[in-house]
């Protein structure tokens, strides 16, 4: 249930779309009623009819919904993830973040114990799901 609210301290943007559209179970994109998948564990379902990111940190791998601040002086979705504390994958469209955290983490791995990033993301996605590792994504 928890959603990230993105250039307001947290709170929501007032140029967001009401709640209800999101919570009613069709998209408000195209419409469309969705439907979950039964055989994926609750953690692992990705939020449908909304945005979201995919989080890494050293807990696990979340997938949060977001709500990027649309005001008319809003900064850019980066600068908006940054100011949060949470490093994207990419400037231009970022879809994947990264806790200080979780990179401070890795940075220790690889300098001590010589871990790979590939070596450390399977980490994470063991922790994340030690049953079905397979089912989180390979960021």
């Amino acid at each position: 249930g928890a959603e990230l609210h993105l250039g307001h301290s947290e709170a929501i943007c007032p140029s967001d779309l009401p709640s209800a559209s999101r919570a009613s179970g069709t998209c408000p994109i195209d419409g469309k009623e969705w439907e979950d998948v039964d055989d994926m564990p609750p953690h692992l379902r990705r939020p449908v009819g909304s945005k979201y990111l995919t989080m890494v940190d050293v807990t696990r791998v979340h997938f949060i919904p977001v709500h990027w601040c649309q005001c008319e002086d809003a900064e850019a979705y980066p600068i908006q993830l940054l100011r949060e504390k949470l490093f994207p994958a990419t400037f231009e469209k970022p879809s994947t973040t990264f806790t200080f955290a979780v990179l401070d983490d890795f940075m220790r791995d690889n300098l001590e114990c010589r871990t790979t990033r590939m070596n450390y993301y399977s980490k994470l996605r063991w922790i994340t799901s030690a049953v079905f590792p397979h089912l989180v994504p390979v960021s």
